[in-house]
């Protein structure tokens, strides 16, 4: 089962939006991610950061609502992956099978199941209902079979059962797939209630061509534009010198790297704090007194930053009221956790055996 998980990770991805994250995966053959629709919904590009941590802009060129399908071609093609992705046609009852994905968007994790029902239907639409444990972030991953071909992609958790997911069928994504291929459209629309494949145009209207539905064109969608708390957040952060578009994590939640330090920015709308924290490390099993002496020193000297405890994790962190939320003082704060997180995780790691998070 290993040897199939570290085959099948490379092309596992990322997948953020200033609204939500997810989890997709790459067809080398195609350039293209596939994902659920409604973790990239609203947006014409996306986020996507490979297993290697490189982040790219993608830009939404299929939806499919009615089955929560989508499809996101890479401005840079992952050209070092080239393995062809089998999609199995045929799923059983009792078939044993592993979800790939990143929850909370996080990194990579999988988990093990077994199929319990390959014909679940909800809402007219046909699922595979499996028992691998899900969480939030591992929609749109795929779920796979122990020889490796792929048996469905998640789609979200059955909120009716502990532990219970639904993923749609593998065959489906694949005939998806190839019809989108064939029809050469640059970017389509399927009609939830023909399912015709209505090629996206900029001078099209939001109606099907077949039966004059009303459909989500991809290019027809705004811009996302920051406003409030976002746009100040993410003013500071191009000051910073990082590209915003790459660095949103979901809803007003950032994601800065600086050397072997991250940094998670998020704005908490209900306290009215803007929080950022780096987990520097993990706690070694010895000389743990001599680390704790270190981190209250450091306290005392750490002007404005906090360095704080959590399980096993040794974390540096601010926080900041949002009425104090001015941009000139804030930046200089973040540009100091950032400089600090980078410097302090390795003092941490070789002077006090700190170990590496994962």
């Amino acid at each position: 089962m290993n040897e199939i998980i570290e085959k099948i990770k490379p092309y596992v991805v990322q997948i953020a939006s200033p609204y939500a994250t997810g989890t997709g995966f790459y067809v080398p053959v195609y350039n293209l991610v596939i994902t659920n629709e409604h973790v990239i919904r609203g947006c014409k590009t996306i986020v996507v950061q490979d297993f290697t941590g490189k982040r790219q802009i993608g830009t939404v060129v299929y939806l499919d609502t009615k089955h929560d399908l989508s499809m996101i071609r890479l401005s840079n093609p992952l050209t070092h992956l080239n393995e062809k992705l089998i999609f199995s046609s045929q799923s059983q009852i009792g078939t044993e099978v592993i979800a790939l994905g990143h929850p909370y968007g996080l990194s990579f994790s999988s988990t093990f199941g077994i199929i319990s029902n390959t014909d679940l239907e909800v809402e007219g639409i046909s699922y595979i209902m499996h028992d691998a444990a899900l969480n939030p972030g591992n929609s749109g991953g795929p779920l796979i079979d122990k020889s490796g071909e792929i048996i469905g992609i998640n789609s979200s958790i059955f909120k009716e059962g502990k532990n219970i997911g639904i993923a749609i069928h593998g065959a489906f994504v694949e005939e998806s797939l190839k019809a989108f291929i064939n029809s050469n459209f640059t970017k389509g629309t399927k009609c939830p209630s023909c399912l015709h494949l209505n090629e996206d145009k900029t001078d099209n209207t939001n109606s099907c061509t077949i039966c004059g539905m009303e459909i989500e064109l991809i290019s027809n969608l705004p811009e996302y534009t920051p406003i409030g708390i976002a746009k100040r957040v993410e003013d500071i952060i191009e000051r910073l010198n990082y590209k915003p578009e790459t660095c949103r994590r979901g809803q007003l939640s950032w994601e800065l790297v600086k050397g072997s330090a991250t940094i998670n920015v998020n704005y908490h709308s209900k306290s009215g704090y803007l929080s950022a924290e780096s987990i520097l490390c993990n706690i070694p099993s010895d000389r743990v007194i001599e680390l704790y002496q270190f981190l209250l020193q450091s306290n005392y000297n750490a002007k404005g930053l906090t360095f704080s405890i959590k399980e096993n994790n040794i974390i540096l962190s601010l926080m900041v009221y949002d009425q104090h939320l001015n941009e000139e003082s804030t930046y200089i704060l973040l540009e100091y956790l950032l400089q600090t997180s980078d410097e302090y995780d390795d003092v941490l790691v070789n002077k006090y055996k700190a170990t590496w998070c994962n």
